[in-house]
């Protein structure tokens, strides 16, 4: 966690995993699904692990309650239009509390209303209701929409050498990307050692050298 080379080569497998996994529901269904990019943010805090908890513990009660709505016909949730989604945990810090996050990409059976997503988050978090959600462009490549969301599973270019610190020792351990629907099973190798960078056609949407600022995600 604590090497953002690590960081992009890791976010390349789970990209081109995920972007195979979406060319065959593409092929079950005979067409290109809808696609959005969807954000979930908790209130800042001191406390990283509380907070990085809370976050975890909305999406939780979400993803219930849109299993009990598509399999039970149980609830109303807005979450029952997601077919699927593959996301990634986010946490960022800039001197005003740790703020941790949660960016997807969701494949729908309809569009969603960003009000009724953001009632339902106030709803269940009780201190926060900021949810982003924003169509992903069929004319754009598909693969820079997914890079928006693996390169997000740790974001260390936007923390100090502390933070990483801290970060990493609070976060030990813990998988950072989820997912559900027509994404699961996903089968991402986890081994990184000796990899030839050549086999991972995505590394470039992902890690960039920027003059005067060296290697950023």
């Amino acid at each position: 966690m604590l090497c953002q080379l690590c960081a992009v080569r890791r976010a390349a497998k789970q990209l081109g995993a995920y972007l195979e996994r979406l060319n065959t529901v593409v092929a079950d269904l005979g067409h290109m699904p809808r696609l959005a990019m969807m954000t979930y943010t908790v209130k800042n805090g001191p406390d990283l692990i509380e907070r990085d908890e809370h976050l975890r513990k909305g999406l939780k009660t979400l993803v219930q309650r849109r299993r009990d709505a598509r399999t039970r016909g149980k609830g109303s949730t807005e979450w029952g239009a997601i077919a699927g989604l593959v996301g990634a945990l986010e946490v960022t810090n800039k001197g005003r509390g740790w703020h941790p996050h949660a960016h997807m990409i969701v494949v729908l059976d309809r569009w969603l209303d960003q009000r009724a997503l953001s009632a339902e988050w106030r709803s269940i978090t009780g201190d926060s209701f900021v949810v982003g959600i924003t169509r992903i462009d069929p004319a754009r490549p598909i693969a820079e929409g997914f890079a928006e969301v693996f390169k997000y599973a740790l974001k260390f270019s936007e923390l100090s050498p502390a933070q990483i610190w801290t970060a990493a020792r609070a976060l030990a351990g813990q998988r950072r990307l989820f997912s559900l629907g027509c994404f699961r099973g996903v089968d991402v190798p986890e081994s990184l050692l000796d990899e030839p960078l050549d086999d991972l056609p995505y590394v470039e949407l992902l890690f960039r050298y920027l003059e005067g600022a060296g290697y950023s995600m």
